[in-house]
């Protein structure tokens, strides 16, 4: 962290419209997108935050008032090596804003839903458990964990189940075609750091502490807007929230691009391998 006067010379930076970074007000940081290893993981970062995404299934019985619904948990770590304050087993209210936000953009949204968890009514569900962790967090952590929570959700499959009487068998993932969770549409945060009139994508550590305003747009693959968070106390002019809107819908093509990819060459990387395993 910069000192004081370090502080005020970034700032009076920005006030001018210069970023220290030297991106212009809408670049990105590079996104990067892969999928290390297993399925439902994927490592995703924005320059320098980095964020490792794990998605895990189990099968449990469900509520009894809810006999048709499977559950989806999430959670969010940041690397202590990162955090100011940091206390062990303490979540953060970073960590917990992070993890309520994407949560209720994902259920709220339509994105994901329970009851398509279901194996048998009353007996078996799915419970899947959505794990972000912050490995580094250089500014707009937020961005980075919805994407990778995305990410992982799209590239994990559920093992097929079999049922014998009171008995349950998940089959193998390598020898019986798995079924992938049900998701229906994508949204993407896009995050801006307001400082006065200059508005600034993916902000930087820096740039968020300075910012009058930070505003996050979630926005899907049908131009939708799916949510709007501001955090600061500064009002936005409707020539400000217009803009934003506007450039959220136009960069989600953009990292929308990079998850599609991605993805593509994981597919194709691991079906070579399969196809040239001995």
């Amino acid at each position: 962290m910069l000192c004081n006067s370090g502080q005020a010379l970034a700032f009076e930076a920005l006030k001018t419209q210069i970023r220290l970074d030297g991106r212009s007000g809408l670049e990105y940081r590079d996104i990067k997108i892969t999928f290390p290893g297993l399925i439902g993981q994927s490592l995703v970062s924005f320059g320098s935050t980095i964020v490792l995404c794990t998605v895990n299934g189990e099968v449990i019985p469900p509520v009894d008032s809810r006999p048709t619904e499977g559950f989806y948990h999430f959670h969010v770590e940041i690397g202590s090596l990162t955090t100011v304050g940091f206390e062990p087993g303490k979540p953060t209210e970073q960590e917990m804003f992070i993890c309520s936000t994407i949560e209720h953009l994902l259920r709220d949204s339509g994105t994901i839903e329970t009851e398509s968890l279901c194996i048998v009514s009353g007996k078996y569900v799915w419970s899947i458990r959505v794990d972000m962790l912050v490995l580094e967090d250089a500014g707009n952590a937020l961005d980075a964990c919805a994407l990778s929570a995305v990410a992982s959700t799209m590239h994990f499959k559920r093992q097929q189940v079999k049922i014998d009487g009171e008995k349950i068998e998940l089959l193998s993932l390598d020898h019986f075609t798995p079924g992938e969770l049900f998701i229906h549409h994508i949204p993407i945060f896009v995050t801006f750091a307001i400082v006065d009139d200059f508005i600034m994508i993916d902000p930087s550590t820096m740039e968020e502490m300075l910012a009058d305003t930070l505003i996050s747009v979630a926005v899907n693959q049908f131009e939708q807007i799916c949510k709007i968070q501001k955090i600061g106390g500064k009002e936005i002019s409707l020539e400000q929230l217009d803009r934003v809107l506007q450039v959220s819908k136009q960069q989600f093509n953009h990292v929308y691009g990079v998850l599609k990819k991605s993805m593509e060459l994981d597919k194709e990387a691991r079906q070579w391998v399969l196809a040239n395993i001995k």
